[in-house]
């Protein structure tokens, strides 16, 4: 049991530091047993033998054997708060049974679960993909998202990522060390306060597919999004 957050995490990433074993996402939307895994392009694997439980101040993981637990290795986790875990729908600690009634409705695209903090400019958005260009989702922040990393949980896709420094045009992966590249995957609008656009790419909007989406927006006196130039010597 890693129980010394003084919050109840809603978004976990774990890594081995002794060894060459692979990152594990794991967030309330998708299920505490559907792990994602951000090196390789995979969709949910199913861990319960190896992670147990979100919990009130912390997470709990269970077979000794895993990537999670080995015998002495030292371990780091970093995890984020979003909007609780009390319905389908979250807001604020507020749960929902509908996108509609926790005011998620709106884009082109319902989401299908959610967990939106938005004193915090932090989102967990699911969602199914309907293969058009420009289609759009809520993501709760009230804020314009600055940087998104969706992922396709059923199939073999690359992590998107926009950064509001890249822009539309250019998207990077967390599974791929290439620079960036316009690869059509967001949509040809900008973010709004309330609507992230996607475009018809297997990466964020494949028809039927399932997607989970994390969004962070800039906060004072928390966090912000940028980009910088390193100078030659």
């Amino acid at each position: 049991s890693v129980n010394s957050y003084n919050f109840a995490p809603e978004l976990i990433f774990i890594k081995d530091r002794d060894g060459n074993n692979n990152w594990s996402v794991f967030d309330t939307v998708s299920g505490y047993a559907n792990r994602l895994d951000t090196t390789g392009a995979g969709g949910y694997q199913d861990w319960s033998d190896y992670f147990g439980s979100f919990d009130p101040n912390g997470f709990t993981v269970k077979a000794a054997t895993s990537d999670l637990n080995r015998s002495t290795n030292k371990m780091c986790s970093w995890s984020w708060k979003a909007g609780g875990n009390k319905n389908t729908f979250n807001v604020d600690d507020v749960g929902f049974a509908s996108a509609a009634a926790a005011g998620l409705n709106g884009g082109t695209i319902t989401p299908t679960g959610a967990s939106v903090g938005t004193k915090q400019g932090f989102s967990i958005i699911k969602y199914t993909g309907n293969y058009t260009d420009d289609a759009s989702f809520n993501h709760g922040l009230g804020k314009i998202p600055k940087f998104v990393i969706v992922k396709a949980t059923g199939q073999s896709t690359d992590w998107a990522t926009y950064h509001s420094s890249l822009g539309l045009n250019s998207s990077m992966y967390l599974n791929s060390t290439d620079a960036a590249t316009d690869q059509g995957t967001w949509g040809n609008t900008n973010p709004t306060t309330s609507l992230m656009y996607i475009a018809n790419s297997s990466r964020t909007n494949s028809n039927t597919e399932p997607y989970i989406a994390y969004c962070w927006a800039d906060v004072p006196g928390l966090q912000k999004f940028g980009s910088y130039v390193v100078d030659s010597l």
